[in-house]
């Protein structure tokens, strides 16, 4: 269930597991339930964060669940269950080489990649002015692609890991839009795109 008040939003059918096998669900909110096929939820889950809980077939105990919330996901990241400890405990991480249907990775020292600040809002503007980039964390670079707007072509590539990385601010005396994204520091993993669009008048 993605509801800590609604405990039976989603069942299971009927599936036999082998020893340490593995299901994998699609939270799509498409609701198929046939065993024959692929499962997907009734519901979908938010990238920021949210409940998400396991529960057992009385539906009131709680078998698994991320409480108050799982945290922010990113993009070709999964999270999930390092071990279980003889105690009950559960340790938590961060993968950043995702398995559906195997066993979890090693765990990674993954930052969750936030979302790139722009030092101006989008909008028009009439002299030039200097574009800062912000949001980076240690071991985090922000990369970058502009594109006059005379001559953007009418599908914009979001910045990859080859892409300029930002340094000390971008000169803006020109019509024109800036995609920018945070890479982890090997580039294999980047965050939410996050796009300025400036109009000189």
């Amino acid at each position: 269930t993605a509801s800590a008040t609604n405990r039976t939003k989603w069942r299971f059918p009927t599936v036999m597991l082998p020893p340490d096998g593995y299901l994998v669900v699609f939270a799509s909110n498409k609701n198929r339930t046939d065993p024959a096929g692929k499962l997907h939820t009734n519901f979908t889950l938010n990238a920021t964060g949210e409940y998400l809980g396991l529960i057992r077939p009385d539906g009131t105990s709680v078998a698994f669940e991320y409480a108050p919330f799982f945290p922010a996901q990113d993009p070709n990241v999964s999270y999930g269950v390092v071990a279980r400890g003889p105690d009950g405990r559960v340790d938590l991480a961060y993968f950043t080489g995702p398995t559906p249907g195997a066993a979890n990775p090693r765990p990674t020292d993954f930052t969750p990649l936030g979302k790139v600040g722009f030092s101006r809002p989008t909008g028009p503007f009439s002299g030039e002015f200097t574009l800062t980039l912000t949001g980076a964390g240690a071991g985090q670079v922000i990369r970058f692609l502009q594109y006059s707007v005379l001559t953007t072509p009418d599908v914009i590539p979001p910045p990859e890991s080859g892409s300029p990385a930002f340094a000390t601010g971008l000169k803006v005396d020109r019509s024109l839009e800036v995609r920018a994204a945070i890479f982890s520091a090997d580039g294999a993993v980047r965050g939410a795109v996050a796009t300025g669009h400036y109009t000189r008048i």
